[in-house]
């Protein structure tokens, strides 16, 4: 069932055809409040991505990228946009969707913890600003954020799918929790710049249902 969202995701789609790279933008509100309705004051230090892409990765769920030659020879700086790969509708892999340059998936994944944790009364300090006494201190490591298609008889399946491990301390009170969320878009025939637009949009939903959903309540 769709969760209805306080969360604002727009997703403007470069126009492009299958073989071009193509780019989403990812939007959160401000979060940032004067004062904390839960008593929570959240830092967030570090957001790394560790997600892997492989050049003959046996299932389209994996990482891949399809221009700029071998993965190895792929800038870091567009591996850290990529949140999605193009397939015809056989099945072959083709262009990739990326954010825009002035967006990460790791500075998208913090924003979206942020957006869950101020949905439920936290204080989310700016960006950079560093951790006073009291505060709880954030370290995120991404595992997985992608999007990819399974082409059908005449429909496409759409998934979305990210993991993340979240580290809360507190003074000396650590906290660790697994935050997976997912989600299934099915179109009719193939898929293009909208069906990309809802798929991406709706797992940047669940990512902050989930860290609402599972931080909130875990905060040391």
């Amino acid at each position: 069932m769709r969760r209805s969202m306080s969360l604002l995701v727009t997703l403007p789609f470069a126009a492009g055809c299958m073989t071009s790279r193509d780019e989403v933008r990812i939007t959160v509100p401000d979060v940032s409040a004067p004062v904390s309705q839960s008593g929570h004051v959240i830092v967030f230090r570090a957001v790394t991505d560790h997600r892997v892409f492989q050049d003959h990765r046996p299932d389209p769920s994996i990482p891949s990228l399809g221009w700029g030659g071998p993965v190895a020879d792929v800038p870091p700086d567009i591996k850290a946009r990529a949140v999605a790969r193009k397939r015809a509708g056989i099945g072959k892999a083709l262009g990739d969707i990326l954010l825009p340059a002035d967006q990460t998936v790791a500075g998208v994944v913090r924003d979206l913890m942020a957006a869950g944790l101020a949905g439920c009364g936290c204080t989310v300090r700016p960006q950079g600003e560093w951790a006073r006494e009291g505060d709880v201190v954030i370290d995120v490591d991404i595992e997985k954020f992608w999007s990819w298609l399974t082409p059908g008889w005449d429909v496409t399946n759409l998934h979305g799918h990210a993991v993340c491990e979240v580290r809360m301390a507190r003074g000396s009170a650590t906290r660790t929790v697994k935050l997976e969320a997912e989600r299934l878009l099915t179109v009719h025939g193939q898929a293009y710049g909208p069906s990309w637009e809802k798929a991406i949009a709706g797992i940047a939903e669940e990512l902050t249902a989930a860290a609402r959903r599972s931080l909130c309540g875990q905060v040391p």
